[in-house]
Protein backbone atom coordinates (compact mmCIF):
# COMPACT_ATOMS: atom_id res chain seq x y z
CA UNK A 1 0.00 0.00 0.00
CA UNK A 2 1.13 3.49 -0.78
CA UNK A 3 -1.02 6.26 0.62
CA UNK A 4 -4.56 5.66 -0.59
CA UNK A 5 -3.53 3.09 -3.24
CA UNK A 6 -2.83 -0.62 -3.45
CA UNK A 7 0.14 -1.37 -5.70
CA UNK A 8 0.65 -4.66 -7.51
CA UNK A 9 3.83 -5.69 -9.28
CA UNK A 10 4.03 -8.41 -11.90
CA UNK A 11 5.52 -9.24 -15.28
CA UNK A 12 3.30 -6.56 -16.81
CA UNK A 13 4.75 -3.88 -14.54
CA UNK A 14 3.18 -1.79 -11.81
CA UNK A 15 -0.56 -1.40 -11.37
CA UNK A 16 -2.25 0.86 -8.83
CA UNK A 17 -5.80 0.61 -7.46
CA UNK A 18 -7.68 2.98 -5.16
CA UNK A 19 -8.40 1.60 -1.70
CA UNK A 20 -11.79 3.28 -1.64
CA UNK A 21 -13.40 1.17 -4.36
CA UNK A 22 -10.65 -0.85 -6.07
CA UNK A 23 -10.77 0.98 -9.38
CA UNK A 24 -7.55 1.11 -11.39
CA UNK A 25 -5.60 4.31 -10.82
CA UNK A 26 -3.87 5.02 -14.12
CA UNK A 27 -2.51 2.47 -16.54
CA UNK A 28 -0.07 -0.38 -16.08
CA UNK A 29 3.47 0.98 -16.00
CA UNK A 30 6.86 -0.57 -16.68
CA UNK A 31 10.13 1.14 -15.92
CA UNK A 32 13.41 1.61 -17.75
CA UNK A 33 15.72 -1.25 -16.88
CA UNK A 34 12.91 -3.80 -16.39
CA UNK A 35 14.49 -7.05 -17.59
CA UNK A 36 13.08 -9.29 -20.30
CA UNK A 37 12.18 -12.88 -19.43
CA UNK A 38 15.00 -15.40 -19.95
CA UNK A 39 17.51 -12.60 -20.63
CA UNK A 40 16.40 -12.17 -24.25
CA UNK A 41 16.62 -8.79 -25.98
CA UNK A 42 12.99 -8.99 -27.14
CA UNK A 43 10.10 -10.69 -25.39
CA UNK A 44 7.93 -10.60 -22.32
CA UNK A 45 8.90 -8.58 -19.25
CA UNK A 46 10.27 -10.69 -16.38
CA UNK A 47 8.31 -11.36 -13.20
CA UNK A 48 9.85 -9.74 -10.07
CA UNK A 49 10.92 -12.26 -7.43
CA UNK A 50 10.99 -9.83 -4.47
CA UNK A 51 9.21 -6.51 -3.86
CA UNK A 52 9.97 -3.98 -1.12
CA UNK A 53 8.13 -0.69 -0.72
CA UNK A 54 9.72 1.82 1.64
CA UNK A 55 9.93 5.59 2.03
CA UNK A 56 8.08 6.41 -1.19
CA UNK A 57 10.26 4.13 -3.34
CA UNK A 58 10.00 0.55 -4.50
CA UNK A 59 12.74 -2.01 -4.91
CA UNK A 60 12.35 -5.10 -7.10
CA UNK A 61 14.67 -8.04 -7.60
CA UNK A 62 14.58 -10.40 -10.57
CA UNK A 63 15.78 -13.95 -11.13
CA UNK A 64 18.69 -12.75 -13.31
CA UNK A 65 20.07 -10.64 -10.44
CA UNK A 66 18.70 -7.28 -11.62
CA UNK A 67 17.65 -4.89 -8.86
CA UNK A 68 15.29 -2.11 -9.97
CA UNK A 69 14.33 0.85 -7.81
CA UNK A 70 12.27 3.94 -8.49
CA UNK A 71 10.00 6.41 -6.73
CA UNK A 72 6.39 5.27 -6.39
CA UNK A 73 4.47 7.09 -9.16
Amino acid sequence: MAGDRLLTFGAGGLRAFTLEDGTPSGSETTFRGWPIEDGASVGSPAQPTTVLLSGGSFYLTFENGTVLSAPVP
